[in-house]
């Protein structure tokens, strides 16, 4: 057992016949099998019509996970100043003794195409203004708004709703029945509403708006 130790320290330190006899080791690793994966990932992603070329100059990996009940790749895209996370949970099947993979982005992604040109950050948020008022929870995405279009990049966020507070209204006129108007409640914004409130998509390619309704249940 001591000498197994002594031999495996020598040859770490560069010994073979004796300290002046130098050698060269080299350590092969085993080709891993979330490289695999990636690539797998990475062709699933192009044949949803991104050109090769594309993909390799906006995507970047994030993180890949090869565990059982979660495997995933996790890519960045970024485009200008924007910059989207993409999820690719990936489950698979044996044939042939290999494995094939099945890609959930094809699906979450559907039918894309290279884009070229977005429209400015600044530019974004004003038309997402006059589409929305007030808003929150600004965030960049890939989707599409029907199954027949293609995916777009978009600007998403929600509009803000005021609580409306009979007491807020009667401080902002001036009037209150409360003794102690020093601790009056300024009125609240809620960025999280429980009722419905107004979706917003900026289509970061054409500054088209289009608004939805969702209701946010507990």
């Amino acid at each position: 057992m001591i000498m197994g130790i002594v031999l495996l320290a020598m040859a770490l330190l560069g010994w073979g016949n004796g300290p002046g006899d130098k050698q060269v080791f080299s350590f092969v690793f085993p080709t891993q099998q979330s490289g695999e994966l990636e690539q797998s990932s990475r062709q699933a992603i192009i044949e949803t019509g991104f050109s090769e070329a594309y993909f390799d100059k906006h995507f970047r990996i994030s993180a890949t996970f090869d565990r059982p009940g979660d495997t995933r790749v996790v890519w960045r895209f970024s485009i200008d100043r924007y910059e989207v996370v993409v999820t690719d949970a990936v489950g698979f099947y044996i044939q042939s003794k290999k494995r094939v993979y099945v890609h959930s982005v094809k699906n979450t992604l559907g039918a894309t195409h290279d884009i070229s040109r977005t429209i400015s950050k600044a530019r974004a948020e004003a038309l997402m203004k006059t589409c929305l008022g007030r808003y929150a929870d600004e965030a960049a995405v890939l989707l599409r708004l029907s199954p027949a279009e293609k995916t777009s990049l978009y600007l998403t966020a929600h509009s803000i709703i005021r609580s409306g507070k009979a007491g807020s209204r009667e401080k902002e006129s001036g009037r209150t029945d409360n003794k102690h108007p020093e601790i009056d409640q300024p009125e609240s914004e809620v960025t999280r509403p429980r009722g419905p409130m107004r979706i917003g998509y900026i289509n970061l390619e054409t500054g088209k708006c289009t608004t939805g309704l969702a209701r946010a249940t507990p």
